[in-house]
C-alpha cells in the first residue's frame, strides 16, 4: 500500500522513529532532536491521530484542520481550564503539517502539498 493511502498514526510513528534513530536532525543545530522534544512529538501525533485517524493523508485539508483546531480550543480540564494552550495548539499544528509533508514521492518530493489559510482555521 502506498503511503499517501495511510492515516495519519503510519507516517506519525515513522516520522517520530526517524528523529529517534537521527536521520531527522535539529533544523538550526544539525544535532539530534532532544528525546523530550520527539516525546512531545509523540503526544502530538497520538493527539492527531484520536481525532483526525480515519482519515487518509490525501483527505486532510483546511476544513479538516480548522476541526481540530477548534476542538483543542474548545477542549476543558476537569477544573474547567483549558486543556490546550495556544502555544500547545500551534506546536500540535506544526507536528500536524510536518507530518503531512513528510511522506515524500521517489525524487524527494512532499505528495501532499498545502496550501494552510492559517486565518481561516483559526
Amino acid at each position: 500500500m502506498h503511503l499517501s493511502n495511510y492515516q495519519i498514526s503510519r507516517p506519525g510513528s515513522l516520522w517520530i522513529d526517524e528523529m529517534f534513530e537521527g536521520q531527522i536532525l535539529h533544523a538550526k543545530k544539525w544535532e539530534p532532536i532532544d528525546p523530550n522534544t520527539i516525546h512531545s512529538y509523540q503526544n502530538a501525533v497520538a493527539y492527531l491521530n484520536d481525532q483526525i485517524g480515519d482519515v487518509p493523508l490525501a483527505s486532510i485539508d483546511n476544513p479538516q484542520a480548522k476541526t481540530v483546531i477548534t476542538k483543542m480550543k474548545s477542549e476543558r480540564r476537569k477544573d474547567g481550564q483549558r486543556r490546550f494552550s495556544d502555544k500547545t495548539i500551534v506546536e500540535y499544528f506544526r507536528v500536524h503539517r510536518r507530518v503531512i509533508a513528510s511522506v515524500l514521492n521517489e525524487s524527494f518530493n512532499s505528495i501532499h502539498h498545502r496550501s494552510w489559510n492559517l486565518a481561516a482555521i483559526g
